[in-house]
């Protein structure tokens, strides 16, 4: 199919000149804006996956943190009966834990959440195990290195056990009302991708 001059001379109707990509990159950022708006919306490019990329860290961190350095004093101090000394060694180990885990967790959980039905019984119990099976062998971890003895070790895992069967959903609600206070979609939506 022939195009004719007209068209690309912008004097037919409704067509548009194309824009020019150039060696000046304010001409080029505008030609790529012109180009998402004809294509009828955003343009995926490096800066908008790095974007991405960067608030699904920080969002999917900031709820790791936030929800379980509270279950995590609870459980550490009144369930577990470590000290203050303790509980305060746990926490601080655990949130740079946490900084490292935050977002693969979060990957984790979409992956595991791929499995759920749309059933409310289905969604509870693929939350509680994607939390479960992640969560528990590094929070075993911590209590180990911040100097439980095996009785503080065995009772510590079996209570964040316990709490995290029962706060998987809770935590997986929360983690996707962060998620979208960072403008990104609920997880658990299809497999796991790394990249995104």
């Amino acid at each position: 199919m022939a195009v004719s001059a007209a068209r690309w001379n912008g004097q037919a109707p409704g067509w548009e000149k194309p824009p020019i990509i150039s060696a000046n990159p304010v001409s080029n950022a505008q030609a790529m804006k012109a180009l998402s708006r004809a294509a009828g919306g955003e343009v995926p490019g490096p800066v908008a996956a790095r974007n991405h990329r960067w608030r699904s860290f920080t969002a999917d961190t900031l709820a790791l943190v936030l929800f379980f350095t509270t279950t995590g004093v609870i459980n550490e101090r009144f369930i577990a009966g470590m000290t203050w000394e303790q509980v305060l060694d746990a926490r601080l180990l655990g949130a740079g834990l946490m900084v490292l885990s935050g977002r693969p967790y979060g990957l984790w959980r979409d992956w595991v959440m791929g499995f759920a039905g749309t059933g409310r019984w289905s969604q509870l119990a693929w939350d509680s195990l994607a939390l479960v099976s992640f969560q528990v062998p590094i929070y075993a971890a911590i209590l180990a290195i911040s100097g439980a003895n095996a009785q503080e070790l065995l009772y510590g895992s079996l209570g964040v056990i316990v709490i995290m069967l029962a706060m998987g959903r809770p935590y997986g609600a929360f983690l996707n009302f962060v998620r979208a206070r960072f403008g990104l979609p609920a997880g658990g939506e299809k497999p796991m991708s790394l990249n995104v």
